[in-house]
């Protein structure tokens, strides 16, 4: 599992609105879609359609009232893998360290677009 979070400063229902309303896109030159297993309160996750029928993953984001940052919010954006080329996304490997690099800049993007909302709003 890749995982990773941000502090930021904003309440969780200011962050939850920095949002695009559909899950699909291109990453690589491959398009996506994706299958929302749960949206609620605190949690979206999703899973796309295996890769080659080689791995699949299982995206979270959790949106937690922080502990850290007062009236503010603790992201978390994890990944699980299943499939038989699961491993390759090991955050000890170098696919696992490119994943969480993206999500680091994800998680920093979000941060600044939330707290840049919340502080102007």
């Amino acid at each position: 599992m890749i995982h990773t979070s941000v502090e930021i400063a904003a309440p969780p229902d200011q962050v939850k609105n920095v949002k695009d309303d559909v899950i699909s896109g291109t990453m690589g030159g491959v398009n996506f879609t994706a299958k929302i297993i749960e949206c609620n309160a605190n949690t979206l996750s999703w899973t796309g359609p295996p890769v080659y029928g080689l791995f699949r993953g299982i995206h979270v984001f959790r949106f937690e009232k922080s502990t850290v940052t007062g009236g503010g919010t603790t992201f978390v954006q994890e990944e699980s893998f299943v499939g038989i080329m699961a491993w390759a996304f090991s955050p000890v490997l170098p696919l696992g360290w490119v994943t969480k690099s993206y999500f680091n800049k994800f998680n920093a993007e979000l941060k600044g677009e939330a707290e840049a909302r919340y502080t102007h709003s």
